[in-house]
């Protein structure tokens, strides 16, 4: 990868305007395209280019080396293919011409000679520009006056800022989320909640823990090769795929939209219970204003998946993108730094190299978009967005991690895979705190260091087949008398009644609370 690096940093990608301008109806534009230094060097600002002629020979790669019509000081604009870049600027050269523009229908790229002894016979500027941005200059008029000038491509942006805002901000929120779950999850392990006349547990409507899901090593390796296989499968299969894409993540965003405004909604006093009866489609009911958030969310999505190739549809797709992060970060568990490590090792070297074919799927809806707020022309006709993938937050980002990519894609000018610098600042920093503190194999194994606040001692319990093995009931006696601790005399906020089928892990967690 540092290889790569290097050899792209010895042709750096050179853009430039041409600003088209009609001397009769006064109508004019500014467009985009790619040229190279080595054949001549274009001037700096528009104060200091040379107003030109169009030759529209597009029609023709102009591969025979012969010109009919007088193309002397005007600029040339040719069809690309059959021939070389170079062989394509010596014919224009011999003409007369002044400049070539190769117009390509693909994406651009920067033209090159065969041999350095080409760049020295070729002393016009020779540039290369996109065939749609071609027919949008034509349409001005047919009197046309041309300036080419070079416009060095900004450093640095700075939407980086507030990109950087949102992933971490979206981190702290999915993280805090998961962790208050995980909270409430232990509580009702470990509390007798009332129950109902027919037998039904009461809960309470206002909290919502909702569901988990806890990542193994073997399910984080699948995880990682289907990543591998989708990506590819898009890279041959595009055209067909990328509408099933954009499917699933509308779906997926608006179920994730459903999550985190349910759990506002059912915090808000007043909005009311009125239900559905029970009834053969429903067995339990169904409450109105749930079902009124449902439909807004698969509204809201449905809006996205309409508009998304407007202007706008950034707004809507960042929002949901955020949603769609919290509600994974919510939902994913991995239980163990062994687990953490393999996964994010994997993705490590899967975001080094997929970095360098995802931006051929630049409409695909998995990316943070933001306008670029910088006035260079070349970021508003070719390069509007700053973008951030989902994979680089929900992973998840790391702060100081997200700063060194970012200042890597100044540095560099070149796409970055975040992962590349995000992965050593999440895991690095981890293991230096757990081996400080003692805890690096209770980390790595997922095993539960558990404090009691009375006497600031650590109890491990070890996870095995899903239950947790604790102490018995002489040891948490032993320990209750020791710390002048009653177990029957703790009693939660809600005052439910402890029964006598209390089970050791029960009486552990009741004896860690106090």
């Amino acid at each position: 990868y540092v290889y790569v690096c290097l050899i792209q940093g010895e042709t750096v990608d050179h853009f430039g305007i041409v600003r088209a301008y009609d001397v009769v109806t006064e109508r004019k534009g500014s467009f985009c395209f790619m040229y190279n230094p080595l054949f001549k060097e274009l001037p700096g600002a528009r104060d200091h280019a040379e107003e030109l002629h169009l030759s529209d020979l597009s029609l023709s790669p102009l591969c025979d080396g012969v010109i009919t019509t007088d193309v002397t000081h005007t600029v040339v604009a040719v069809a690309r293919g059959n021939c070389t870049f170079s062989e394509k600027a010596l014919t224009v050269q011999d003409a007369g011409g002044a400049a070539v523009l190769i117009i390509s229908r693909t994406a651009l790229q920067q033209p090159v000679a065969n041999s350095s002894g080409q760049y020295n016979a070729i002393n016009i500027t020779v540039a290369l520009m996109l065939q749609s941005d071609f027919h949008d200059l034509k349409s001005i008029g047919r009197n046309l006056r041309l300036q080419l000038y070079g416009y060095p491509l900004p450093r640095y942006d700075y939407s980086m800022i507030i990109m950087w805002l949102i992933a971490v901000g979206t981190v702290a929120m999915g993280g805090y989320w998961s962790g208050v779950v995980k909270h409430k999850q232990s509580l009702q392990k470990s509390q007798k909640k009332p129950q109902r006349a027919d037998g039904s547990t009461v809960t309470d409507q206002t909290e919502d823990t909702g569901d988990t899901v806890d990542v193994t090593p073997c399910a984080g390796v699948v995880f990682v090769v289907i990543m591998c296989v989708m990506l590819l499968a898009l890279y041959f299969f595009y055209q067909y795929l990328v509408y099933v894409i954009i499917g699933l993540f509308a779906l997926a965003s608006a179920m994730a939209l459903y999550a985190c405004l349910k759990v506002v909604m059912l915090k808000i006093p007043g909005l009311g219970r009125c239900s559905i009866p029970k009834n053969r489609l429903l067995e339990n009911g169904l409450e109105i204003r749930r079902l009124v958030l449902a439909v807004l969310c698969i509204g809201a999505a449905t809006w996205w998946l309409v508009e998304r190739n407007k202007s706008y549809a950034w707004t809507l797709q960042d929002i949901l993108g955020v949603v769609f992060c919290i509600n994974i970060l919510k939902t994913i568990r991995l239980k163990s730094l062994k687990t953490c490590t393999i996964i994010l090792a994997l993705l490590f070297f899967y975001d080094v190299f997929f970095v360098f074919i995802t931006p051929l799927f630049l409409p695909l809806p998995m990316v943070l978009r933001l306008p670029r707020l910088s006035k260079s022309p070349v970021t508003q006709c070719l390069l509007p967005y700053s973008m951030l993938g989902f994979g680089d937050i929900v992973i998840p980002a790391y702060g100081v991690g997200l700063v060194v990519t970012f200042l890597a894609l100044i540095l560099m000018s070149l796409a970055q895979p975040a992962l590349l610098y995000i992965v050593p600042c999440t895991l690095l920093p981890t293991y230096l705190i757990a081996w400080r503190r003692g805890e690096f194999l209770h980390l790595w194994s997922g095993q539960e260091v558990m404090k009691d606040v009375t006497t600031n001692d650590s109890v491990t319990s070890t996870q095995v087949s899903g239950d947790i093995v604790t102490q018995t009931n002489d040891d948490i006696a032993t320990q209750a008398s020791e710390d002048n601790v009653t177990v029957s005399s703790v009693q939660d906020h809600s005052d439910v009644t402890l029964h006598e089928d209390v089970t050791n892990n029960d009486r552990h967690q009741l004896l860690t609370q106090t």
